[in-house]
């Protein structure tokens, strides 16, 4: 099958690597995987497939006219093999999947100078960092890109500018200038939080003093007092992170989470399977640890995933608490398992909670965020007006 490509444009990060150590943990994480209805018919003649019809199972179910992939009862897909290879893979290859299946680790933003690439770190092998290089995977990827259009649209136009709060836009050139020293201060960072804020102070000013964003001094006396402004609120913002998302769907339960937590009483976490100890001061991340997660925000910022909406300063606060949050539960693991150094097996499970409950339950958290985007905007044009 001949597959034309030539027209798609990828950029990778540096110094990222990457394959598949076929682990089996993306099949068995509990995630909603969409199916394109003629990819769903195809995948309904496999042997495959069939033989989970036997089993008196559904493979795959419609809800709200889209067909989702159906999982066992310990939350595995049904075509993960003894051998944690993918039996739809195996029967029929890499393209029988769904698009979702095939992109994972990757993730896509469309740009007006092409698609920039970055990693999820619930793969412990993006983790790790081992691998091939990145552009290794491209053809792999052009064509994943090429044979889903209801993804990837090849008649999308790109928006040639970034929306940095609700009333402020840059030009992309612009924001590709502001990006390359946002990116040097992360990795020079003993703090990546602190650095996030820096940021995010940087763009509040942007907004209310209309000044160009690649002008903004972050060392100047306003920039810093938005920024001592942002770390003022951050203890409160990561509460409540942390209990929207231990109480998900009981609205009471997380308003009187949150005041406990701000008051300095532990509470029982399922997730911990203990008691939370009561918020404070973080101690210092390991080397190692801070380095993932510095790899991590480079890929954040490379890969475009923080200008998708609703804007970037939103996305920053909620990247930052989310940050912090994740680092308070992995303080609390290792009490909880006296664990003193580095520890891929925590580090891992720090991520999947940041990406896959912190991050994709903006439903909950994102109106939280844009008001303190709000609010720090108008800090700052209250310093500016004095």
């Amino acid at each position: 099958m001949s597959i034309e490509t030539s027209g798609i444009e990828l950029h990778f990060p540096p110094g990222q690597q990457y394959n598949c150590t076929v682990c089996g943990k993306c099949c068995r994480a509990d995630w909603r995987i969409k199916v394109h209805p003629d990819k769903a018919e195809s995948m309904s003649k496999l042997k495959s497939f069939q033989r989970v019809e036997k089993e008196g199972y559904k493979p795959i179910v419609v809800v709200d006219e889209q067909p989702l992939l159906t999982r066992r009862e310990d939350k595995a897909c049904h075509f993960l093999g003894e051998d944690d290879l993918c039996e739809i893979h195996g029967e029929a290859g890499l393209h029988a999947k769904p698009a979702p299946c095939k992109l994972y680790p990757f993730q896509m933003v469309s740009t007006p100078d092409g698609y920039f690439v970055s990693l999820a770190f619930t793969c412990p092998a993006v983790i790790t960092g081992v691998g091939d290089t990145l552009e290794s995977h491209a053809q792999e990827l052009k064509e994943t890109i090429a044979l889903a259009p209801h993804f990837f649209p090849p008649d999308l136009k790109a928006n040639p500018s970034v929306t940095l709060t609700t009333d402020c836009k840059v030009g992309w050139e612009a924001y590709r200038e502001w990006e390359e020293s946002a990116l040097q201060e992360l990795s020079e960072s003993r703090s990546p939080v602190a650095s996030l804020l820096s940021l995010a102070a940087g763009i509040a000013r942007t907004a209310s003093e209309n000044i160009p964003l690649t002008e903004v001094d972050r060392t100047s006396d306003r920039t810093v007092m938005a920024q001592e402004q942002l770390q003022s609120l951050l203890p409160f913002f990561t509460v409540m992170t942390i209990a929207t998302i231990e109480q998900k769907s009981d609205l009471e339960k997380r308003q009187a989470l949150t005041a406990s937590l701000m008051n300095g009483e532990p509470h029982y976490s399922e997730r911990l399977e203990a008691d939370f100890p009561a918020t404070g001061p973080r101690k210092p991340l390991d080397m190692m640890t801070r380095s993932v997660l510095q790899r991590y925000l480079h890929q954040q910022f490379w890969g475009k995933r923080l200008i998708t909406g609703p804007t970037l300063l939103t996305r920053v606060l909620y990247l930052a608490a989310g940050v912090e949050s994740a680092l308070c539960y992995l303080q609390a693991k290792k009490e909880l398992t006296s664990t003193l150094h580095f520890s891929l097996d925590l580090v891992e499970w720090s991520f999947h909670y940041l990406e896959n409950d912190v991050l994709l339950h903006h439903e909950l958290l994102l109106p939280m965020f844009e008001e303190w985007e709000k609010d720090i905007v108008n800090f700052c044009h209250a310093v500016n007006q004095t």
